[in-house]
Parts: C-alpha cells; structure tokens; sequence
C-alpha cells in the first residue's frame, strides 16, 4: 500500500533531498452480512430475513516532498500532497415471510479527490536526540457521488435511476511533535498529534451550509493522537526488532472506540 523513493541532490554546503511516494491512506474494504438463519442468504429456502453491505475502494496520496539542513543540527521540510480515491458501496437486504416477499438493493460510488501540503522541521542533538515538529495545512476534499437503487416490495417495484450529487468539505489544521532517543542499539520515539475537528467545514453541496456547519461544531470534537514505538537492532544477526503502539480517537462528540 505504499512506495517512496528519496533523491540526495548534491549541494555545496549542507545537505539538500527530494523524495516522491504513493500512500494508500484509507481503505474502504469491507464485508458485512447479517441473518436470521445461518446460511439463509446462500440457499433462501422457507422464511427468512437476510442483511448485507459490500464496500471495496481506498483513498490515495500522491507527494512530493523535500528537505534541505539550514544549520549543522537543523532540516527543514515541505511536501504537497494530492489526494485520489474511489469508494464503491452497495447494501442489500432480502425478506421473505409465507407469501410476502421484500428485495432491496442500493449502490452508492464516491470518488474523492483533494490536496493538502505539509511543513516540517527537525532538529538532533547529537547523534542520541532528535526532535521533530510538523504542520499539515487545512484539506480541501471534493466527493462525486453517483446513486441508484431497486425495491421489490411483494411485486411491486420501485427504482431509482443513477443520480449525481457533489459536495465539498475542508478537513482542519492538524499540528504534530515527536522525539526520538538513541542509546546504543535502542530507538525509542513518541509523538503526539493534534487536531481539532470542530474546524471541519462544509463548503458546497448542502441546501444550508449553516446548518451543516453547526452540526459540525456540536457533533465534532478536537482529538489528540499518539504513538509510541521502539527499535532494537542485533548487530550480530543485522536484525532489528520493531513494535510499537499508538491511539488515534475518532473525532466524534458522543462516541468513543477503544
């Protein structure tokens, strides 16, 4: 789900870097079935009631980034990054109950598309510490939506031909800082990540951006992520050894996911 490549340049004095990469951001995949008898929805013989939603896509960064040192102990760093993806959506439901029969099938597909940048900088001391700091600019996302579904209610049918719809929303600063010591053979790093979503904003494709954008703010909350990580390295067997944990809240005011 991922490929860089980072470029030195040379320069006369300092150092000086550009890199590429492709990053699959987000993945949509996912399967859900629900149903009142096991196997019903393969073989529905007899009554019966049957759930499903099918979802495959993901959300891609392309970017290009690079990073020159300023000082002996100092880098700075930048990239744009333009955001691509597809998310293909489809929900089914069948029912059958003596001589009543239900049949539902719907398909939403979004395309995502945007762009975003970041800044950082990063300062060592010595070869044991090192410090980073970066700032991700606020996102523009536009999504391209595509709709249609069919409903069989015991013969009597109903269907919705494909419609288009598009809407925009910018996703919020976002501010991170992280370390990273050295002592022989172990790296250790942490980093922590704020961002705050009652920033998120609407932008087209509502009837009332007001009102979308005050739900925003009274459904949405700021969050911080972190990471914690640690390296070993074998010299002896040129292995290293890497595990790490982190927690990253969703952004939502009246939920919370461990």
């Amino acid at each position: 789900s991922s490929f860089w490549a980072v470029l030195p340049v040379p320069v006369e004095q300092g150092g000086l870097s550009l890199a590429l990469s492709v990053n699959r951001v987000k993945s949509f995949d996912r399967i859900l079935r629900l149903e009142d008898k096991n196997g019903w929805f393969e073989t529905p013989v007899g009554d019966g009631y049957g759930y499903g939603e099918d979802d495959i896509g993901g959300l891609w960064a392309y970017s290009i980034g690079g990073a020159i040192e300023i000082s002996r102990h100092t880098s700075v760093g930048a990239s744009i990054d333009f955001l691509e993806g597809k998310d293909t959506f489809s929900r089914l439901t069948d029912e059958v109950e003596g001589a009543y029969y239900y049949s539902f099938r719907s398909n939403l597909e979004d395309s995502y598309s945007g762009y975003s940048g970041k800044i950082g900088i990063s300062y060592s001391k010595g070869s044991n510490v090192q410090i980073g700091a970066v700032i991700r600019f606020p996102t523009p996302i536009t999504v391209s939506q595509m709709y249609d579904d069919y409903q069989d209610d015991d013969g009597d049918i109903s269907i919705t031909y494909p419609t288009e719809a598009e809407y925009e929303y910018t996703l919020p600063f976002s501010f991170g800082v992280g370390t990273a010591f050295i002592v022989r053979d172990l790296l250790i790093a942490v980093d922590i990540v704020y961002t705050d979503y009652t920033q998120l904003e609407y932008k087209s494709g509502f009837s009332s951006l007001a009102e979308a954008n005050i739900a925003v703010e009274r459904n949405y909350r700021d969050v911080l992520a972190w990471s914690l990580g640690a390296e070993y390295f074998f010299p002896e067997w040129g292995l290293s050894l890497r595990g790490g944990i982190n927690k990253d809240p969703i952004p939502f005011e009246y939920y919370s996911i461990d």
